[in-house]
């Protein structure tokens, strides 16, 4: 993909800089974009055809009618929908910040 650059080692997309993996043009694994989501971060990936279409990461407080933590995703007409990955997802190192 021209363009693109993969985070090659494991741990460099978390021990990078958000700023510099947004300016870089950085790909990582789903497990980073993972913690990322557990930072506050929002993440997309380059696969989905949505361009404006990424995740966040919801944590229930005490006025929430949810009790745990859940992923959901803006999709690409702006709804809110609750979000589960599926193996493409998981597998690929196509995912970035937003």
């Amino acid at each position: 993909m021209l363009g693109r650059k993969s985070v090659e080692h494991k741990s460099l997309a978390l021990n990078t800089t958000p700023e510099n993996l947004i300016m870089c043009n950085l790909y990582m694994s789903f497990g980073d974009a993972l913690e990322y989501l557990k930072r506050g971060h929002f993440v997309t990936r380059e696969g989905w055809n949505g361009k404006r279409m990424y995740l966040g990461l919801q944590v229930p407080d005490g006025d929430s009618m949810m009790t745990l933590p859940y992923i959901w995703m803006k999709t690409a007409q702006g709804e809110l929908v609750p979000w589960l990955a599926s193996q493409t997802d998981i597998l690929t190192d196509d995912w970035r910040l937003t």
